[in-house]
C-alpha cells in the first residue's frame, strides 16, 4: 500500500501565513498566534530559540519520494540542518525562524506530507509497528488499517480539537508488541473464524503516572475499526473534565468510570455509524531489511539525500520509521546489498542487514524541549566519549513525560532532579524493564537514583559486576531485575565517592545545576 497523509488543510495553510504576517507587523503577539502555529505542528523551542516542525507519518512508512522531499524543506529552512527521527515516527526540523516556518508547511504539503495536528490538543499520528508485515505472530498487516483511520478520524470535526492529546498505536510483535497497550487506543492484529479483526486495548500511557492499557474487546471487526474509533474519541470529548486539564488523558477517565461504563457507552455511540471499506491488500517486500542508525536519532539534509539516492537506484520505494529511532528499507536482496550499505556508510550513517539491538534511545531533553530537566542528550554524548555500552538497548528521557520510552526499555534512564543542602543535582533514576506479555506491560521498577555525572562510572561497574557473576551469559537486564535495588545498592557501594562538587554540574555545562522549564506544547 502506498504511504499516504492527511494533508495540511488549506484554510489553515492560509490562516498560519496570515498570523506570521500579522507577527512581523507587530499586530498579534505570541500567545494570539499560538494556537495557529500549533494547528499545523510549529512548537517554539526552549528559550525562544526557534521553531520545531514535526512532520506526521500515517503508520511511520514513507515513499522515497517523500523521504527526499523532507530532506530538501529541512536543507531549505532548518538553520541547524538537524532533522529527528521521534518515537512516535514522526520527523521534526529544529530552528526555523517564522517565515521559514510557513514556507515549510506549504512545501511539505507540495511533497505530500504534513505537519497537520502534531502537536496540542490533537490526535498525535497514528503509529504502526515498523516490521507488522514481516515478523511472525501476526495474521495480516495492519498497516493499511491504521492509514485508512487516519483519514476517517481527519475528516472529524473534531479532530484538531480535543479536550487532551490522544495517541493510537497498532502493534506487532517482540519489541513492538508494547505501543498496543501504552496509547490511549492501541490494536493488535488477529482471526477469529475467519475474518479479520483488532484486539482492542484503551488507556495506556507513559509519564508520570504510567499505566497499562486495559482491554475493551478481544476481538474487533475490522470494518468496525473506525466507527468505534469514532464513538470512542466521541465519549472522551463528552466526558473530559475540562476544568482539570490533568484529568483529561484518556486513561484517567477510563479508570474513573470502569471499563464496563466506557464499553456501553461506546457502543451506544457506534450505532448509525457507517463500517469501513476493506483497505486494500499488499504483498510484503520479500528480501532483507537494511535498518540504518542515526545517532540519537538525528540526521542532516544530505545524509537524508545520500540514503534516499541510494534507495531509489537499488529499484526500492520504502522508508520506514522505527519505535527506536531508527530508518528501515525492506525489500534489499541480500547479494546486491553492499552498494547500500557502502553509500549509507559513505554519508556517516551506521547501516546493517538484520535487525540489531539500538545502542541508545534519547529524547530532545532541554536542547529544545521547554519541559527537560537535564540534559539526556549530552549523556549519550558522553557515554559514547567513554566507551560505555550496555549489551541491551538504553532508553534515556530528560524528565519524567518519557518521551525515549525509558520506563518499557530493557534500561532506562528518566531525568529527575535530587535536592542537597547546597543546591539541586541533575540526576537520574534508573529502572529495569521486562518484556511485553499477552496481559500487557510490566513498567519498570526503580533500581537507584544517580547524579548524572556519576551514570557513565556506575552503569560501567554494573556490566563489569554482571559479567564477573555471569561470564556474560543470560540477559543484563534480567539480571539486574533479579538483583533488585538491594543488589544494585550493594554493587554501588564498592565505587569511592567522588569530589562534591562533580556532580553540581549536568553534562555539557560547567556551571551550577539550574532547574529551568517552561509551558509544555507538544507532549
Amino acid at each position: 500500500m502506498e504511504p499516504t497523509t492527511l494533508g495540511v488543510p488549506q484554510d489553515r495553510l492560509r490562516a498560519l501565513q496570515h498570523g506570521i504576517g500579522r507577527v512581523l507587523a507587530g499586530t498579534m503577539d505570541e500567545e494570539g498566534f499560538k494556537p495557529l502555529r500549533l494547528s499545523v505542528g510549529g512548537h517554539r523551542q526552549r528559550g525562544g530559540a526557534g521553531y520545531m516542525l514535526r512532520i506526521r507519518v500515517p503508520g511511520g512508512r514513507l515513499s522515497v519520494n517523500q523521504w527526499l522531499a523532507a530532506a530538501d524543506v529541512a536543507a531549505a529552512h532548518a538553520k541547524t540542518r538537524r532533522v529527528h527521527v521521534t518515537l512516535r515516527q514522526d520527523l521534526q526540523l529544529y530552528d526555523l525562524d517564522l517565515e521559514g516556518l510557513g514556507a515549510a508547511v506549504a512545501s511539505l504539503r507540495r511533497g505530500a506530507l504534513t505537519t497537520y495536528a502534531s502537536g496540542g490538543n490533537t490526535l498525535r499520528n497514528i503509529t504502526c509497528a515498523a516490521l507488522a508485515d514481516l515478523g511472525p505472530g501476526l495474521p495480516f498487516d495492519p498497516y493499511p488499517y491504521a492509514v485508512a483511520l487516519s483519514a476517517r478520524l481527519s475528516r472529524t470535526a473534531y479532530f484538531g480539537a480535543l479536550p487532551r492529546k490522544f495517541k493510537i498505536g497498532f502493534s506487532g510483535t517482540g519489541t513492538e508488541a508494547a505501543q498496543a497497550w501504552l496509547n490511549d487506543l492501541g490494536f493488535s492484529a488477529r482471526m477469529k473464524d475467519g475474518h479479520r479483526g483488532f484486539r482492542a486495548m484503551a488507556g495506556g500511557g507513559l509519564g508520570a503516572s504510567p499505566q497499562n492499557a486495559l482491554e475493551l474487546f478481544d476481538f474487533l471487526p475490522a470494518d468496525e475499526l473506525g466507527p468505534w474509533a469514532e464513538a470512542v474519541l466521541d465519549y472522551f470529548r463528552e466526558a473530559s473534565p475540562r476544568d482539570q486539564p490533568a484529568a483529561n488523558r484518556f486513561k484517567h477517565i477510563l479508570r474513573a468510570q470502569g471499563v464496563a461504563k466506557v464499553r456501553a457507552e461506546v457502543e451506544r455511540r457506534r450505532a448509525g455509524r457507517p463500517p469501513d471499506r476493506a483497505p486494500s491488500p499488499s504483498a510484503p517486500p520479500t528480501g532483507a531489511c537494511l535498518w540504518v542508525e542515526a545517532p540519537q536519532g538525528d540526521l542532516n539534509p544530505d545524509q537524508m539525500k545520500g540514503l534516499g539516492a541510494a534507495v531509489k537506484a537499488a529499484g526500492l520505494d520504502g522508508m520506514r520509521l522505527t519505535f527506536d529511532q531508527r530508518i528501515v528499507v525492506p525489500g534489499v536482496d541480500p547479494d546486491r546489498s553492499e552498494g547500500l550499505l557502502q553509500a549509507a556508510r559513505e554519508w556517516g550513517l551506521s547501516a546493517f542487514l538484520g535487525r540489531r539491538e539500538a545502542p541508545v534511545v534519547v529524547c530532545a531533553g532541554p536542547d529544545t524541549c521547554n519541559r527537560g530537566l537535564v540534559h539526556s542528550r549530552e549523556l549519550a554524548r558522553a557515554l559514547g566519549r567513554e566507551g560505555v555500552a550496555l549489551p541491551v538497548e538504553l532508553h534515556i528521557s530528560g524528565c519524567q513525560n518519557g518521551c525515549s520510552q525509558h520506563l518499557i526499555s530493557p534500561v532506562g534512564l528518566q531525568g529527575t532532579v535530587q535536592g542537597s543542602s547546597k543546591g539541586r543535582i541533575p540526576a537520574y533514576v534508573l529502572r529495569v524493564g521486562l518484556p511485553t506479555t499477552e496481559m500487557g506491560l510490566e513498567f519498570g521498577p526503580a533500581l537507584a537514583t544517580l547524579p548524572a555525572r556519576r551514570v557513565p562510572l556506575v552503569l560501567r561497574t554494573l556490566v563489569d559486576a554482571w559479567r564477573g557473576q555471569t561470564g556474560g551469559r543470560g540477559e543484563f537486564h534480567l539480571w539486574l531485575h533479579e538483583q533488585g535495588r538491594p543488589g544494585v545498592e550493594s554493587i554501588l557501594s564498592t565505587i569511592p565517592a567522588g569530589p562534591a562538587e562533580e556532580v553540581r554540574c549536568d553534562w555539557g555545562s560547567d556551571r551550577p545545576f539550574e532547574v529551568a522549564l517552561g509551558g509544555s506544547e507538544c507532549h
